[in-house]
């Protein structure tokens, strides 16, 4: 009895950890299992992308589905956000729809796990309000219950230690003063103002427009965090990030108060009561097509082979893992070129601290930290949205992505940096915490293309659409808010194109 893990095909994204209710799996960059502690549940299997995990001897089905067949309007591949968005919004307008989860829960990265009691994000957590995935939750009528922190972001300064700009409006125009002077602090939000006023985004990058106006690396520093922890690297197309600037002034982030995975059982739950149907444990093997037309799916539906048709599949897995599955030689090939070009998974990790006291003094806020080797932006998520039984906190942290989209992130490089922010930002945090850290590469990026890049929600086959952090996002967005803005869109092609019976 037991598990194998397949050592080259883990990633170390610590789902599996996360998920054992045994504590028989530990991960650092690899997964190691103590089988004396497994009890052959298999959870570990459902949860790992890669498909690393395997039972040393092999169980008998969890459940006596036989093979079978069923149509739908629409199929969806993957139930991240942009699957359950784009599944919802046709769901309500009359569309009999299928969602499809290889996993025992929605959510993909966008989900959450419960371990000893703590809920742990599957990837990113922060979501910004009043964008497109609040829109898509106030059009279908899903509970958006989202935890907002009630104070003003304080910062983390290297060389200088904390900056709190106090409360009320004005705090960015306070802190770059309280780290430069009056006069440089006008001078650099003078030039936002005017931005955001005339809408004439500048050419050009983040960093050439704030090196335009101060040398304060302290100033520089404190826009590269805020950059970083809204897009993943320091530096961005400069319309991208005033672009989004733009359409969430003013609006702040929150988290999802029980959790990601609350919040996308919310939509799943349209999906259900919309007369739709939402398939778990279910792994789509392949895309039927005839004609050059997507015609339906072959589904593993908990060990029993099934056949899906469908009028239309949209795919939320990725555009490189959509071409795999359709087999390259059913695209023309300016198109694989083109979703090669366009297409850059950001690797990198997300770290959570589990400590018995609170690292932040009970701070109710985010906190960016400036100038460090590796961390942008950290916050006791369980002082904001009681992700910790009493006794416990979780603090979570982003860690800002490699410069350089071409390669490939060195994970344990991240990691030990991210530590090393720790030991600076935290003196003795060893003592009091445990150290969780998430890796997102490959088939399970951070993102699955960089700030600015995206293919479109089309294909070359007509009724197969995309959706997901992949697409192009005409707002800037980037992750969860991407996603959503990429299902509004693909739900308005279809339509458009392919309307309700």
């Amino acid at each position: 009895m037991g598990i194998i893990i397949e050592e080259a095909k883990c990633i170390g994204c610590g789902l599996c950890e996360i998920a054992c209710p045994y504590d028989a799996i530990d991960v650092h960059m690899k997964a190691n299992v103590d089988n004396s502690k497994c009890t052959d549940c298999s959870i570990c299997l459902d949860y790992c992308p890669t498909d690393c995990i395997s039972l040393e001897e092999p169980l008998a089905a969890r459940s006596a589905f036989p093979p079978g067949e069923a149509a739908f309007d629409v199929a969806i591949i993957g139930s991240g956000v942009g699957g359950l968005c784009t599944g919802a919004l046709l769901a309500r307008q009359g569309y009999k729809t299928l969602v499809l989860e290889r996993n025992p829960t929605v959510g993909g990265r966008y989900s959450s796990l419960k371990h000893k009691g703590v809920t742990f994000p599957t990837g990113g957590s922060l979501i910004t309000k009043g964008g497109p995935l609040e829109e898509v939750f106030a059009e279908v009528g899903a509970e958006f219950d989202l935890a907002t922190p009630t104070v003003n972001p304080r910062y983390w300064i290297r060389g200088r230690g904390w900056i709190d700009p106090g409360e009320g409006s004005s705090q960015l125009r306070r802190t770059l003063a309280l780290v430069s002077n009056q006069e440089e602090a006008d001078r650099v939000m003078g030039s936002m103002r005017e931005i955001l006023g005339s809408r004439n985004f500048p050419d050009g990058t983040m960093v050439q427009w704030i090196d335009s106006l101060t040398d304060n690396p302290d100033v520089s520093g404190i826009f590269k965090a805020i950059t970083a922890a809204a897009f993943g690297p320091e530096d961005v197309p400069a319309g991208d990030f005033f672009g989004l600037l733009s359409a969430t002034a003013g609006r702040g982030m929150g988290l999802a108060r029980r959790g990601g995975l609350g919040l996308m059982r919310s939509l799943a739950k349209v999906i259900v009561e919309s007369g739709g149907e939402v398939w778990k444990l279910s792994t789509v093997k392949n895309v039927l097509l005839e004609d050059g037309q997507a015609v339906g799916l072959e589904v593993e539906r908990r060990g029993a082979p099934w056949k899906v048709q469908a009028n239309v599949v949209v795919s939320d897995i990725g555009p490189k893992q959509t071409i795999r599955m359709l087999g390259e030689e059913t695209l023309d090939p300016k198109y694989i070129s083109y979703v090669d070009e366009q297409i850059r998974p950001m690797g990198g990790i997300t770290v959570h601290l589990v400590s018995d006291k609170s690292l932040v003094d009970g701070f109710p806020g985010v906190i960016y930290a400036v100038g460090a080797r590796r961390l942008c932006i950290f916050f006791e998520a369980s002082r904001i949205a009681d992700w910790a039984p009493p006794g416990k906190y979780i603090t979570e942290m982003y860690p800002k992505a490699d410069p350089d989209p071409g390669v490939a992130a060195d994970l344990e490089l991240h990691a030990e940096e991210a530590a090393a922010d720790l030991d600076d930002i935290f003196p003795g945090w060893r003592e009091h915490a445990e150290m969780n850290v998430i890796c997102l590469q490959g088939d399970y990026p951070g993102n699955q293309t960089w700030t600015g890049m995206g293919v479109s929600a089309e294909t070359p086959i007509a009724n197969l659409f995309m959706v997901g952090d992949g697409c192009q996002s005409s707002l800037g967005n980037a992750g969860g808010t991407a996603a959503a803005e990429s299902a509004q869109r693909a739900a308005a092609l279809i339509r458009e194109r392919f309307p309700a019976p």
